[in-house]
């Protein structure tokens, strides 16, 4: 994604790995933003050798080139001369060619960059979504439309990571073993299941399936259940002129054989049911069976939770010790944290 200057972000593919430091690269597996730099001062004093001299033959001019990237890079710059080179065209007649793209990071990358130009042409706008406390009760926050939006328009896209196996959500007790000097923490699978992990709550799937599809776009898990009052609904992306396509190949694949693709292959895209104006709150029918799920919680929660007192949060904590020394231990016995708070320490170098 890009966020172009009128603040609009784009979908795209988009390379920038620069680190900003300018010192000597001793790791030659990774390209610093200054080899970009080297090697462009370079391209353009090769550039003015040649115009200097049309005469001389594309040997001649290769022979230049050697010299100058076998012999005096290598004296200048020592270790990274090998990096700076990867980046130059061994053919001098595409030396130009780079300059003309913006120099070689682009030159590298150019089928990977696109320009705002092009983005506002073929790119598909994230902006339709804003976030807000939600309208509906104990709902959150929630996704607010921030502008128009006509029925049938698609309003976002999205990544789906597929998790092949619903059971790698379960939870269970958590068992310490040490081995080795070495302790770690496992589920203990011979005691009974305690539940899920949350990102289920986000996940789609279907209760034939153990196939769970987990959305990775902007704001889209902000959208909440909206029932029959629902102005949205999702769908493959992928039909003509969608800018982010789908994975065709593997929609008529096995859960067996989707466990075993380890890239992201699915997207999808929530498109309008309905004409929605600026500020509505989008929301989308999860389907019976979260409905009624949502009505066991509210019914188990009324009988055993509901008028008890909630558990202290973070933030709680960090008010109560905003202006006092946190327990030590010779403090503690007489005051103790609270069941379920632990305290740890992170030290930066």
């Amino acid at each position: 994604m890009i966020e172009t200057s009128c603040g609009d972000t784009y979908v795209g593919r988009l390379v920038a790995s620069w680190d900003g430091n300018f010192t000597e690269n001793i790791y030659q597996d990774k390209i610093h933003r200054y080899d970009h730099v080297i090697a462009d001062d370079l391209v353009e004093a090769l550039i003015a050798f040649f115009d200097k001299f049309p005469n001389l033959s594309l040997d001649m001019q290769g022979d230049v080139m050697d010299f100058m990237l076998q012999k005096v890079l290598r004296t200048a710059t020592g270790a990274n001369a090998k990096t700076i080179t990867s980046l130059i065209p061994a053919n001098p007649h595409k030396l130009k060619k780079v300059k003309k793209a913006g120099g070689t990071f682009m030159y590298r990358y150019q089928d990977m960059i696109k320009s705002n130009k092009w983005l506002h042409k073929n790119g598909f706008c994230l902006g339709a979504i804003r976030q807000g406390p939600s309208t509906i009760p104990h709902a959150g926050r929630g996704a607010f439309a921030t502008r128009r939006i006509a029925k049938g328009d698609a309003i976002t896209v999205s990544l789906m990571v597929h998790i092949a196996s619903t059971d790698l959500m379960d939870m269970y007790p958590i068992l310490t073993e040490t081995k080795g000097g070495t302790t770690s923490t496992i589920y203990d699978k011979s005691k009974e299941r305690i539940g899920e992990q949350i990102l289920v709550n986000y996940a789609f799937g279907h209760p034939e399936s153990s196939l769970l599809l987990v959305p990775l776009g902007t704001q889209v898990t902000l959208i909440n259940h909206g029932s029959k009052q629902a102005n949205v609904f999702i769908t493959w992306s992928g039909e003509k002129g969608d800018v982010i396509e789908n994975g065709d190949a593997y929609l008529h694949d096995s859960v067996e054989e989707l466990s075993g693709v380890a890239e992201i292959v699915f997207n999808m895209k929530v498109v309008a049911l309905a004409d929605i104006k600026e500020g509505d709150e989008i929301t989308l029918d999860y389907g019976e069976s979260w409905q009624e799920a949502w009505d066991e919680y509210v019914a188990w929660f009324k009988e055993n939770q509901e008028g008890t007192k909630h558990p202290l949060k973070a933030d709680d904590m960090k008010a109560i010790y905003k202006n006092k020394p946190l327990e030590t231990m010779e403090t503690l016995e007489a005051n103790p944290y609270p069941e379920g708070v632990h305290v740890a320490c992170f030290i930066e170098s």
